[in-house]
């Protein structure tokens, strides 16, 4: 069984508040509530080829690939974290589900490593376009 941890990523600050499942200092639990200026990720229970642990919304890519990394995202259709590439559509570094080709459930397995993630490292995001 996986490790169920969220943390939160303060637009303003600019910085992450790892405060385990009780984010209630945010809002109520789980990010209902949450204030427009805090994300709520969500951890995968996956790490990566470095032991870097994976989180929604991370940029991961396989080593010899750095140039084309997918976004892990949460998939409600199939019901668990999906890694998602970034089509060619994407304008003013703004995402939508448009703007997202499915790869596949999440695949850790191998050369995969996080780069980065959407909250930190939008100019990764903007480098795709």
């Amino acid at each position: 069984m996986r490790e169920i941890k969220f943390r939160a990523w303060d637009k303003v600050k600019k910085e992450w508040d790892y405060t385990g499942c009780d984010i209630s200092g945010y809002g109520d639990t789980f990010g209902i509530g949450t204030p427009p200026t805090i994300e709520i990720s969500e951890f995968t229970g996956l790490k990566d080829k470095n032991g870097k642990e994976v989180w929604e919304g991370d940029l991961i890519a396989h080593e010899e690939y750095i140039n084309q990394p997918s976004v892990v995202k949460w998939d409600e259709k199939r019901g668990g974290f999906s890694c998602w590439e970034l089509s060619r559509k994407l304008c003013d570094g703004k995402m939508s589900e448009e703007d997202w080709n499915h790869r596949d459930f999440i695949n850790i397995s191998g050369n995969r490593i996080v780069i980065g993630n959407i909250y930190e490292n939008p100019n990764l995001i903007k480098k795709l376009k």
